[in-house]
């Protein structure tokens, strides 16, 4: 799975003109792949699409979404509301309050999606929305 999330994370940085990381590609799909819940979505052997979020956190009750992407070529298709819709439902099995992110303030595509499930600005950083939705 890993080199199929190097894959499409190292296509959607290119987007984002290398700035989506603070560290390589292949560091980030490492720390998700042993502390993240990853749900993917494949079509004829091919990631289409996955989220990554922390649900860890049994103490604050505060889950994280850590990455919603989705390749180029299938975006607009539904794939980040079912992701988004199959993160939540889980969450709140689990009993979780809340399910915060950040977003660049520059992905406006990403934070139509969000604020669509709900999420709300809790503060603006660095260039970053951090969002917070209730469950």
């Amino acid at each position: 799975m890993k080199e199929d999330l190097v894959i499409l994370l190292s296509l959607i940085d290119e987007k984002f003109k290398g700035s989506l990381f603070d560290s390589s590609v292949e560091d980030y799909c490492d720390k998700i792949l042993k502390h993240a819940t990853i749900v993917s979505i494949y079509k004829l052997g091919h990631i289409k699409a996955f989220i990554a979020y922390y649900d860890n956190n049994k103490e604050s009750l505060i889950g994280y979404l850590s990455m919603l992407a989705v390749h180029p070529d299938y975006q607009d298709k539904g794939y980040g509301k079912q992701l988004m819709h199959m993160a939540i439902d889980a969450l709140r099995k689990l009993n979780f309050k809340h399910f915060d992110l950040e977003v660049d303030v520059s992905n406006k595509k990403a934070i139509a999606l969000y604020s669509k499930f709900g999420f709300e600005l809790i503060r603006l950083a660095s260039g970053k929305k951090y969002m917070r939705r209730n469950l």
